[in-house]
């Protein structure tokens, strides 16, 4: 932009899109161990269960012994697989996705406000319009307008260094709090699936 007072100041462009930057995540240790131990319910239930079966098929049982043991044995394979599904806690999963949601919309939030070029729209059509209004003042009036002309593009020149200096310090941080909102909700979605 040209002021007619000074140095052309470039407009910084809108902030850059920083969700492209994060590579698509593998699923966490704590996860991986979660749903080992989920396949594990099957044997792990079946074991208990396992000695009633075996009793049933002893020799010279009576078939309603058999029948019940049998029952019994199909029981405890039921409420064995339950009490170890009550196990499997996916509230951790669930907690740390909310966490790193509001994380990763805070940090968001920051780098739209100090990386993005609102501040230095807002500025530069305060300038255009005090150069209009220059433009059309007369004498009297140019010297207390041309001031406030080299202030706001003074003003221009140390927002668009802070949007510079905020892309450069935000970035990696902001791209770290995307990273890790996408990976506790592969965890979560992979948790919370039944088989």
């Amino acid at each position: 932009m040209e002021s007619g007072f000074g140095t052309a100041i470039e407009h910084p462009g809108p902030a850059p899109d920083i969700t492209a930057e994060v590579a698509p995540p593998k699923l966490s240790t704590r996860a991986r161990w979660a749903l080992r131990w989920r396949a594990c319910h099957g044997p792990l239930a079946f074991l208990p269960a396992l000695a009633p079966a075996a009793i049933a098929f002893g020799p010279e049982r009576p078939w309603i012994a058999r029948l019940l043991l049998l029952a019994a044995a199909v029981a405890i394979f039921l409420l064995a697989r339950w009490a170890l599904g009550q196990t499997m806690n996916v509230a951790t999963f669930a907690a740390r996705e909310q966490e790193c949601r509001r994380l990763w919309q805070a940090a968001l939030a920051q780098w739209e406000t100090e990386a993005g070029s609102r501040r230095f729209d807002a500025k530069h059509a305060e300038l255009e319009k005090f150069q209009a209004w220059w433009a059309t003042a007369d004498l009297s009036q140019r010297e207390r307008i041309g001031a406030a002309i080299h202030r706001t593009s003074d003003e221009l020149w140390q927002i668009a260094n802070r949007i510079e200096v905020a892309r450069a310090s935000l970035r990696q941080g902001a791209v770290d709090a995307h990273a890790r909102l996408l990976q506790a909700r592969l965890d979560l979605e992979t948790v919370s699936r039944r088989r």
